[in-house]
């Protein structure tokens, strides 16, 4: 897999004594299909590095910008030096309710080879790479102040965090039309955290990353802009002895092709669990 192309089902043409061999690889190709999919971990994964392949699309991270191909890409019509005792090469093929179609790729340096391509409207493709990048979103780094594992009842807890993390994020699916490349850029933009206190209350929702504390801010913080969360019970009700909160950031999701569609798809979101030990503060009396 080289150049950052869809080389999903690639075959090699080398000369006219493996027509036999290519022509059984190809059946194979179509019924076997495989797809590598994402990963999720910290960082959502990203174990699919750019201009990978998944189920024929080719990928970008990023904008549209570099995502056209060095190399030819010409629908295969049947070439009579690639038939052999099997038969005509098969040159469209549905899998799944997707029609795949095959196409001759022809690249600088003198690569050739067949790959099957996913015939798919822009909104679809617009789905590929929204999948793609649900896998590649970073979740949320957890900070608080006091420390989540020493809440005090009737204190704010701030909360927040890493800003690096809190950027918009984009990834471009593209494939080979007859007419050229059509592709898809989707994008999902932090548009809220959110803290859910896991106590049965509102969960609390910011319109950015939250602020740091510092020890100069001590307890007074902008209900507007800062992200708090107040406990009015400690935790040592529970099974646990702590809430099992977490925290989120909502992306906001649209996308843009290049025929000029575009549009907003679903929501996402990525999550952490912070499990909250909140203890009360006795005052002696004299």
């Amino acid at each position: 897999m080289a150049g950052g192309e869809p080389l999903w089902a690639e075959v090699d043409v080398v000369n006219a004594r493996l027509r036999t061999w290519l022509a059984a690889v190809l059946v194979c190709l179509v019924v076997f299909g495989a797809a590598v999919a994402p990963a999720h971990g910290d960082l959502g994964g990203g174990v699919l590095p750019p201009g990978a392949i998944w189920a024929g699309v080719g990928f970008h991270l990023g904008g549209s910008s570099g995502t056209g191909t060095s190399c030819t890409w010409t629908g295969f019509g049947g070439d009579t030096t690639i038939d052999t005792q099997s038969g005509p090469v098969t040159t469209t093929t549905v899998i799944a309710g997707v029609t795949y179609r095959l196409y001759l790729r022809s690249c600088p340096g003198g690569a050739v080879g067949l790959v099957w391509i996913p015939e798919l409207t822009p909104p679809g493709l617009s789905q590929q790479a929204r999948s793609y990048l649900e896998a590649l979103l970073p979740r949320p780094v957890v900070a608080t102040a006091p420390p989540a594992a020493a809440a005090i009842v009737g204190v704010g807890m701030w909360f927040w965090t890493d800003p690096s993390r809190w950027r918009p994020v984009s990834v471009t699916a593209w494939v080979p039309t007859p007419t050229g490349i059509l592709w898809a850029t989707t994008t999902a933009v932090p548009s809220g955290l959110e803290f859910v206190p896991g106590d049965g209350s509102t969960p609390r929702r910011c319109g950015g990353p939250g602020d740091r504390w510092t020890g100069s801010a001590g307890d007074r913080v902008d209900p507007a802009s800062g992200c708090v969360v107040t406990y009015h019970h400690a935790s040592s009700t529970t099974a646990s002895g702590t809430w099992d909160a977490s925290l989120a950031i909502d992306w906001t999701v649209t996308w843009v092709a290049s025929t000029g569609q575009r549009g907003v798809a679903p929501m996402l979101r990525t999550e952490v669990a912070v499990p909250v030990t909140v203890r009360e503060i006795q005052a002696l009396g004299v």
